[in-house]
């Protein structure tokens, strides 16, 4: 069953390409939609369990530069929609309310 994840992140010195790369791999993981909603977090729905999660996180950002992956944090975790209350784009708000209305 998918799940609703949110992933926030701090990552220190990061090149356009690593966020790219990070961006990329967030698209990738979030298979049953995602939204990109303030400048470090997403939202991500998936099957995957937050210990998935964490391990994809590892390896997209364990194959940055030494001395992004060793200063970088990250925290993933799971919401409901219809529980949460936010002030994003009006662009986010639609893509919220589409997967808040599938149960997310």
């Amino acid at each position: 069953m998918a799940q609703m994840y949110m992933i926030s992140y701090d990552l220190k010195d990061a090149t356009s390409e690593e966020y790219q790369a990070l961006f990329e791999a967030l698209k990738l993981m979030g298979s049953n939609g995602w939204a990109h909603v303030l400048e470090s977090t997403w939202l991500i729905a998936c099957s995957l369990t937050t210990k998935q999660l964490q391990e994809q996180m590892k390896e997209t950002v364990g194959a940055m530069r030494v001395s992004v992956s060793q200063s970088s944090r990250w925290v993933i975790t799971p919401i409901r929609l219809s529980e949460a209350r936010a002030f994003i784009s009006t662009e986010n708000v639609e893509w919220w309310r589409k997967a808040a209305s599938k149960g997310f």
